[in-house]
């Protein structure tokens, strides 16, 4: 019982610094702060998410298709290189 006590307290505390590090996000947003310190916190708000879907997969979550599809472009934003994205983006945009 203990293991599941502690594994518990794992997801709880990823879910506490998913939470943390999207606060930290908004109020950087809503206070103005450069647009590099906005994409460093963005990126702590996506690895955290992914640590906390991670660890709870660990303690049996099932997630539903839409969730793993979002885990998945969550994964594949951190690995992405900025400029990269940028030029991925800008090739939907219209002229």
């Amino acid at each position: 019982m203990a293991a599941v006590e502690q594994h518990q307290a794992e997801v709880d505390a990823a879910g506490e610094r998913w939470r943390d590090s999207l606060a930290q996000l908004e109020y950087a947003e809503r206070h103005g702060e450069s647009p590099t310190e906005v994409e460093r916190l963005a990126n702590e708000v996506i690895e955290a998410r992914v640590a906390m879907f991670q660890s709870g997969l660990q303690s049996g979550w099932a997630l539903p298709a839409f969730l793993q599809s979002a885990l998945d472009r969550d994964r594949w934003l951190l690995e992405v290189d900025p400029a990269a994205l940028d030029e991925i983006v800008g090739s939907g945009r219209a002229d």
